[in-house]
């Protein structure tokens, strides 16, 4: 009798831990990007869809979520998350945990942005405001070193900055071409402002945790094909 029911415990138990492991098996692991993008944006949601699509054929459920400035940056390199989108390499220098996805998702430059017709770097003067976004490290360095001639001001976001600029409290302002364009069709001041490009053209890359370097090269397999057959392109953010 002692004997039947440590067989019955020990084929419950056993059951308990295959429903367990079977249940572990079947559901997919999730790998969570971070974004500094907002969601109202299309290449967030064209990051998404892509990301979306891929990883599952991996055995991952994808999530993206919105971090500001440069937390998406320390977030990744603790381990906390397991990605991120659309950076500059330059931005992961300071950051040894991040390894970029080989393939570029596309290209963008830094532009200056003011209300007078063709403004230029080498017009600005000290009594010259110049805004840009806090965090923005590539922004940042490149404000080093062009050695810039003018009061060097920070905003919270790009429609902050816009506004300040718009305003005029700065008479100028420095940031991607993308999230400029993206934050002026946003607050309808499209036509008001004049611009030029005053830094090099820029790849931009998704990155991982270091713990997942072994699916580097699948992700950017997939990834090449995935735009060449959704977009017909070479990129998944036009330039």
């Amino acid at each position: 009798m002692i004997i039947a029911r440590k067989l019955i415990f020990l084929i419950l138990c056993l059951s308990f831990v295959e429903g367990v492991w079977a249940q572990s098996t079947s559901e997919p692991k999730i790998m969570h990007f971070a974004c500094e993008l907002k969601d109202d944006r299309q290449v967030y949601r064209n990051i998404l869809e892509m990301m979306s699509a891929i990883l599952p054929t991996m055995g991952f459920q994808f999530k993206m979520s919105y971090y500001p400035g440069m937390r998406a940056l320390a977030e990744l390199n603790s381990g906390n998350i397991d990605g991120l989108c659309a950076k500059p390499p330059s931005s992961f220098l300071a950051y040894p945990e991040l390894i970029a996805v080989p393939t570029a998702i596309g290209y963008s430059s830094i532009y200056l942005y003011g209300k007078e017709s063709k403004p230029e770097l080498s017009r600005l003067k000290d009594k010259d405001k110049l805004v840009y976004v806090r965090g923005t490290q590539t922004i940042e360095e490149f404000i080093r070193k062009s050695g810039l001639n003018a009061t060097v001001i920070s905003a919270s976001s790009v429609e902050q900055a816009l506004k300040i600029l718009i305003a005029g409290r700065a008479d100028y302002f420095l940031e991607w071409q993308q999230s400029a364009l993206h934050a002026i069709n946003k607050l309808g001041i499209t036509g008001q402002l004049e611009s030029i490009r005053v830094g090099e053209k820029n790849p931009i890359y998704l990155a991982i945790h270091r713990r997942h370097q072994h699916l580097i090269d699948e992700i950017d397999r997939k990834l090449i094909v995935y735009v060449k057959e959704t977009y017909g392109r070479e990129t998944l953010i036009p330039y």
